[in-house]
C-alpha cells in the first residue's frame, strides 16, 4: 500500500525546474518505498524541466530518481546516477500509472494517469524484478518521446526502457543499454 495515499501526501502541485540541475542527491534506506525527489506524484501533479545528476538511491520498492510512483505528468526531465532496489525500479519513475483505473481504456485514462514525455535517463540500476532504464513498471501509463541509456542488472522483468508494462501507450521511445540478467 502507498503510504502517501493513506496520509494525503501526494505531490499534486506544479514544479518547473527551469532546467536547473540538482547534483549528488542521495537516499539510503534499505526498507524504503516510494523513493525519489518526489516520492509520489498524484493525478494533478506536474514536474517539468528538471535535471538530476549523479543521484544515488538505495531502497526496497517503487524507486525512481524523479518519483517512486507517478500518476501525474513528468515532462522534459533528465536523470543520471546509481539506483539499487528490489522491485519497481526505474531511472525516471519506479512505477508509472494508476493501477486502480478501469481495466479497459477510456478517455479518463488520458486525463488521470501517469504520463512521461520528452525525458531521458542515463543510470546504473540494480534490482531484482520489474526494472527498466526509464520506468520499472508501467501500470496503464503513457510514455512518449523518451529514451534511456542505462546499465541494468536484474533477474526478472528487466528492460532497457520499461521492465514490465500493463497496458498503457508507449510511442517514439528507445533504449540503448547494457542489460545483465541473473538466473
Amino acid at each position: 500500500e502507498n503510504p502517501y495515499l493513506e496520509n494525503g501526501g501526494a505531490f499534486t502541485g506544479s514544479f518547473n525546474g527551469d532546467n536547473f540541475t540538482i547534483r549528488n542527491f542521495k537516499i539510503n534506506n534499505d526498507n524504503g518505498e516510494y523513493l525519489g525527489i518526489f516520492g509520489y506524484i498524484g493525478e494533478n501533479g506536474s514536474i517539468k524541466n528538471l535535471n538530476i545528476e549523479n543521484a544515488e538511491i538505495k531502497g526496497n520498492s517503487n524507486i525512481g530518481i524523479i518519483a517512486g510512483e507517478n500518476w501525474g505528468t513528468i515532462s522534459k526531465c533528465k536523470t543520471s546516477g546509481l539506483i539499487n532496489g528490489k522491485m519497481y525500479v526505474g531511472g525516471i519513475a519506479g512505477s508509472n500509472g494508476n493501477p486502480e483505473l478501469p481495466r479497459y481504456p477510456c478517455l479518463y485514462w488520458k486525463a488521470h494517469n501517469g504520463f512521461i514525455e520528452k525525458s531521458n535517463s542515463e543510470c546504473t540500476i540494480e534490482s531484482q524484478t520489474d526494472t527498466g532504464g526509464l520506468v520499472g513498471i508501467n501500470n496503464r501509463g503513457n510514455i512518449t518521446t523518451s529514451w534511456a541509456n542505462c546499465i541494468i542488472l536484474g533477474t526478472d522483468n528487466v528492460g532497457g526502457l520499461i521492465g514490465k508494462s500493463l497496458q498503457g501507450e508507449i510511442s517514439s521511445c528507445y533504449a540503448l543499454e547494457n542489460i545483465t540478467w541473473e538466473v
